[in-house]
């Protein structure tokens, strides 16, 4: 996720805090909210439950983005 922080901030012209949030945000947004959504309506389960728990991912990525947006 460094890494990725990193190549984003010198797209968006600078690594900061916003670019750590975009990087966690497109993340979340790219693996873990598709494969949730897909395992959680196979089994059964409805849309809350799928909100839940990838906004909890949501939530822990933007945070690991923002920490290593602003410790750069």
């Amino acid at each position: 996720m460094a890494l990725l922080v990193t190549a984003l901030g010198y797209v968006l012209g600078g690594v900061a805090l916003v670019s750590g949030i975009t990087t966690g945000f497109l993340l979340w947004l790219g693996f873990v909210a598709p494969t949730y959504l897909v395992n959680k309506l196979f089994a059964g389960h409805g849309l809350k439950i799928w909100a839940i728990e990838a906004g909890n991912h949501l939530v822990n990525f933007s945070l690991f983005g923002a920490i290593l947006g602003a410790w750069r």
